[in-house]
């Protein structure tokens, strides 16, 4: 299950270095994974959404998140996070980073000294295997990169994606789906390209989807996207997409499904509630409680169902925690952060040990 909302390009300078080597990203048993944020994961990716899932029921698993503090530290800004199932956490910047768990600083694993070549991955997120992939869509080669899992050497995956503008930031989602295909979304073609796994060759998905991807969700094989008004699904196997929704809120920041089946999509007023199963134009039901969410992080979702988002507080002075409790449409408040007007906290992620990783511009927050 994944999430991965638009690919956010910065110009902003990180910690450079050279890579390490990433042993525990050689996780060839874990169940299938994702990352939004979400990813993307959104993929990303994708931790309720963008990390470990049932491979029977595609549900989160891990530990329930218990949050009764936030710890500090100072350190660069990711734009997306994806957690594998034992607590390692990636991030993307101007590199690619890790945080191991309960760490208190992230190592680079990948830069152009190990074979990634571009100075701004817009996305970050990992397969059912534990490789993980970034794209490239604001300088240097455009692409996906693949880290295959125990490896510390990136490399570009398939042809057919160089023909589409690669002088723009024009990646907006990528996913991965349980069977490891990858798919990805441009902010310029009205369409979502494929690479099943084993394959070298980027395809176009079926052609009548005809609309500008903003942000991708897939659930077992199952592919969603989200567009101005809209969310369209492609089943497994299918040949043609399904028109899933077509009156929905417009401008979508983040595509997510719960463990439950249930579709999340957060635009810029607030987040809104599909229910698993409902297609109709009058089913997404606003929730409440949030009110500034242009600015929030991705819903993330842990074992027990509940929901969990960093947005503006009453005040928009300071960034909070919210938390869906599962069932629910209202957000509460249920922890002050420190980070402040300043900063922009815009991917969120469950380690799957018990805690919450909030990435912001300059801080990264862990949850206790």
């Amino acid at each position: 299950m994944l999430s991965a909302g638009l690919a956010h390009c910065s110009s902003d300078d990180a910690a450079s270095g050279s890579p390490t080597p990433d042993p525990d990203a050689a996780a060839g048993s874990d169940a299938p994974a994702g990352g939004d944020g979400s990813t993307a994961d959104t993929s990303v990716p994708v931790p309720g959404t963008d990390g470990a899932v049932d491979a029977a029921t595609d549900a989160p698993v891990g530990a329930p998140i218990a949050v009764t503090a936030f710890d500090t530290y100072t350190t660069f800004g990711a734009n997306y996070l994806t957690c594998d199932p034992v607590g390692n956490c990636y991030g993307n910047r101007q590199n690619i980073y890790k945080l191991a768990p309960n760490a208190t600083a992230y190592t680079v694993i990948g830069n152009s000294t190990n074979g990634l070549v571009t100075s701004s991955p817009s996305s970050i997120l990992r397969d059912p295997a534990g490789n993980l992939f970034t794209n490239a869509g604001c300088t240097g080669s455009l692409g996906v990169y693949k880290l295959p899992a125990g490896t510390t050497t990136w490399a570009k995956l398939g042809t057919g994606l160089d023909g589409n503008n690669p002088t723009s930031c024009n990646f907006h989602t990528m996913a991965v789906d349980a069977a490891g295909t990858l798919y990805v979304g441009f902010a310029i073609d009205k369409a979502l390209f494929k690479l099943p796994a084993g394959q070298t060759a980027w395809v176009t998905t079926p052609t009548d989807l005809n609309e500008v991807v903003r942000a991708t969700a897939t659930r077992g094989n199952d592919v969603y996207v989200a567009f101005n008004g809209g969310v369209k699904m492609l089943a497994s196997g299918a040949a043609a997409w399904t028109t899933f929704e077509t009156d929905g809120p417009i401008l979508p920041y983040h595509l997510t499904i719960d463990g439950a089946g249930n579709l999340y999509l957060t635009n810029e007023s607030t987040v809104y509630k599909l229910a698993a199963g409902a297609n109709t134009a009058t089913a997404w039901v606003p929730t409440t409680g949030i009110t500034t969410a242009s600015t929030a992080s991705n819903p993330v979702f842990d074992s027990a169902g509940n929901g969990y988002i960093a947005a503006r507080d009453g005040n928009g002075n300071v960034y909070a925690l919210f938390k869906l409790a599962a069932g629910t449409l209202a957000w509460t408040k249920v922890l002050a952060t420190t980070v402040f007007l300043s900063e922009n906290c815009r991917a969120m992620a469950d380690d799957h040990i018990g805690h919450l990783i909030l990435q912001c511009d300059t801080m990264m927050l862990r949850s206790k």
